[in-house]
């Protein structure tokens, strides 16, 4: 009886052991992850789409208005700045050329992170974006950073995303 007993101590040890460990280990949460997020997320619909984008800009968070249109390209979501009554002006006169505003990726459902470009070609305005995905994709909230070559400054502000129904 004795014999038994260590003899399965040596095999359902190791064996518990190795379950734990997949069960708090970061490459399993790491697999897990996305697939959380997926089950949580209308993944059918991304954020593929129109979308009414508002960035704040300057001390007094001055709101500018832009309509985009999310696609995806090569693996990649790209926007491009429409026509929209409320538009950005800069963005507005442009729009016979439906200028690329934006180009990133998502991440688990949840995170939509790139670089933005104005809507103008002369202008020397860029930078980085990240922005959190409601789970029922009809908004996105975050912060811009840009860089404006002309000024030699960085700035940054909120902006925030609602989706337009078709």
């Amino acid at each position: 009886m004795e014999i038994l007993i260590v003899i399965l101590k040596w095999v359902i040890g190791p064996i518990v052991s190795f379950a734990v460990t997949l069960v708090v280990s970061d490459p399993l949460k790491n697999v897990l992850a996305p697939l959380v997020c997926y089950l949580g997320s209308k993944t059918d619909e991304g954020i593929k789409g129109r979308w009414k984008a508002t960035f704040y800009y300057g001390d007094d968070e001055t709101p500018h208005n832009e309509l985009i249109q999310i696609s995806i390209l090569l693996g990649s979501v790209v926007g491009h700045v429409l026509s929209h009554p409320d538009g950005h002006d800069q963005g507005s006169k442009n729009n016979r050329f439906i200028p690329l505003r934006l180009r990133g990726n998502i991440k688990d459902n949840r995170y939509f992170t790139g670089v933005w470009f104005h809507p103008h070609s002369r202008s020397r305005h860029h930078g980085a974006f990240e922005l959190l995905i409601d789970v029922s994709n009809t908004a996105m909230s975050g912060v811009w950073l840009g860089y404006n070559e002309k000024h030699n400054v960085v700035a940054s502000g909120r902006w925030v995303w609602v989706r337009i129904d078709d």
